[in-house]
């Protein structure tokens, strides 16, 4: 698709001056299922095959949904393609790997403390971003990538929530760059809406939805919106960072819980609240028993019910 063109074509222009790759780290958000994931391999593949024995690694919100994409999605489109046959595919748990000819490797990480320790790396793919609280795994993997010519670092996501702390901390400085009109190493693309356009107007999806007329129609859009909450759809259908963090879901209202001391509320009935329960569990040092008292009021009123139970964790008996 034409997005995908651009990104490309920008992330890997080449600096005449060093004949390198001119963007170091390209920062990209986007409605879901506009295509980021055909563009992601897309990248990792051309820098596979473009020089030898390059390290690319892919990531996502844990380790196991990246290996879930890399096994369901990469390797399948690989071997449809005509490239099928340039490659093996290691599948073994903790080493998985898309191997090329010329030594260069395509794994998989994952946002831990130990991500991508002791390896040297040339591209890192950190999709879906906005499930990271925190600059982690850019403490972490930012080592791997200093010693090589001309390494990248791309950040792909959605919108982010609340807790989208990295997320939002890149949005906010690529758009501070591109008001201020700095270049640099940076690239940074963003498609979303207005956080003040109307969500059930088609003008607001063509707008920010690349994929729109191309892959996704104004009727599965408006599906979309009538099925999700209104914060949901404007983080995933129209990426819009603000609308989804300012608009949190409500809980559902529960009951009164009390803590404290169980001798409490042994006191009387009196000093519990409406519809209150209270629990407890107790167990001796070596947590082989185990005693759980309940004290509820069923009926609203003042009654109140009690149970005990002494369970050996040994035996299961009581």
């Amino acid at each position: 698709m034409p997005w995908q063109r651009q990104v490309a074509d920008v992330a890997l222009e080449v600096d005449p001056a060093t004949g390198l790759l001119a963007y170091r780290e390209m920062v990209l958000t986007v409605p879901r299922q506009s295509g980021k994931t055909l563009l992601e391999l897309a990248v990792m593949v051309h820098r596979a095959r473009s020089w030898q024995r390059q390290g690319i690694v892919y990531s996502a919100q844990t380790r196991h949904h990246a290996r879930r994409k890399w096994e369901d999605e990469h390797v399948p489109a690989l071997d449809r393609s005509p490239l099928a046959g340039s490659y093996r595919v290691r599948r073994q748990l903790g080493a998985e790997a898309i191997i090329w000819a010329n030594g260069s490797m395509h794994g998989i990480t994952g946002p831990t403390e130990k991500a991508g320790h002791g390896d040297t790396l040339d591209l890192v793919m950190l999709d879906e971003a906005w499930a990271l609280e925190d600059n982690r795994v850019e403490q972490d993997l930012s080592p791997t990538t200093i010693t090589r010519p001309q390494p990248q670092w791309w950040v792909t996501s959605t919108a982010g929530t609340a807790k989208s702390r990295y997320l939002r901390g890149k949005v906010d400085r690529g758009r501070a760059r591109v008001a201020a009109g700095q270049s640099g190493q940076v690239a940074y693309f963003e498609w979303s809406a207005d956080p003040d356009a109307d969500p059930a107007d088609p003008a607001t999806w063509w707008s920010c939805m690349p994929a729109l007329g191309r892959t996704v129609t104004e009727a599965a859009t408006a599906a979309e919106l009538e099925r999700l909450d209104l914060p949901e759809f404007h983080r995933s259908s129209l990426a819009a960072l603000r609308a989804a963090a300012a608009q949190p879901l409500t809980p559902p209202p529960r009951s009164p819980i009390v803590t404290g001391p169980l001798q409490t509320a042994r006191r009387g009935p009196e000093c519990l609240p409406r519809n209150a329960v209270i629990a407890e569990l107790d167990a001796d040092p070596a947590r082989r028993l185990v005693a759980a008292f309940l004290l509820a009021d069923p009926s609203g009123g003042a009654g109140a019910a009690g149970s005990r139970a002494l369970r050996d964790r040994r035996t299961g008996h009581s």
